[in-house]
């Protein structure tokens, strides 16, 4: 019996820093997402606005018609960009990775709990170990159609071994920053150009 025991709170133990590497990644996908996002609406604001409030200035025509055809092509650029921000569903995407972000925190939080508890029997300790293991299901067929990088598993990886105070099983290593490294476990993760724009 101890031996189960030891068993189930050994994998709550990986599933509570699984799922919060996991919350880790998406928390950084939406924050881009949302980011994205709140450029287009600002572009959409402000072009026409600077062109508005320089035509209402009262300046040089020619001015106001240079005026004119710059914003029309920064304009038609940002149609652009907010149809295929449509198509590619950039909003929907934004509220799911909160969803998941969230849910995967919690459950951290929930395996985390569970391994600690001591004052439980072992009945109660399979229950609630189960309970989690289907919730923990549900979110992972859900999650699964979103096809998740190898670098950012290993970005999530980091964050998890960084927040748990454990040692990385390829470079033995406890990781202290979310720099990347050359390890092939916790590190070899480039910040791809959106990454380092919005300074994630």
């Amino acid at each position: 019996m101890e031996e189960i025991e030891e068993k189930i709170r050994k994998d709550c133990w990986n599933q509570a820093k699984q799922c919060f590497g996991y919350s880790y990644i998406f928390s950084k996908k939406a924050s881009i997402n949302n980011k994205l996002l709140n450029t287009l609406k600002i572009l959409g604001l402000i072009i026409p606005f600077i062109i508005g409030t320089i035509a209402l200035g009262g300046t040089d025509s020619r001015i106001i018609s240079i005026l004119i055809y710059i914003g029309g092509g920064l304009m038609t650029i940002q149609a652009i960009i907010s149809a295929f921000a449509i198509f590619v569903k950039w909003d929907d995407n934004y509220a799911y990775y909160i969803d998941s972000k969230i849910d995967r925190a919690n459950l951290s939080e929930d395996f985390k709990e569970l391994a600690n508890i001591s004052s439980t029997s072992m009945e109660e300790l399979k229950l609630n170990y189960n309970v989690l293991k289907a919730k923990l299901k549900s979110r992972e067929s859900q999650d699964a159609k979103y096809d998740l990088k190898d670098w950012e598993l290993r970005m999530g990886m980091r964050s998890a071994l960084r927040e748990f105070q454990s040692q990385c099983a390829g470079c033995k290593k406890i990781p202290l920053s979310m720099e990347p490294t050359k390890c092939d476990i916790c590190g070899s993760y480039k910040k791809t150009i959106i990454y380092k724009l919005f300074r994630i």
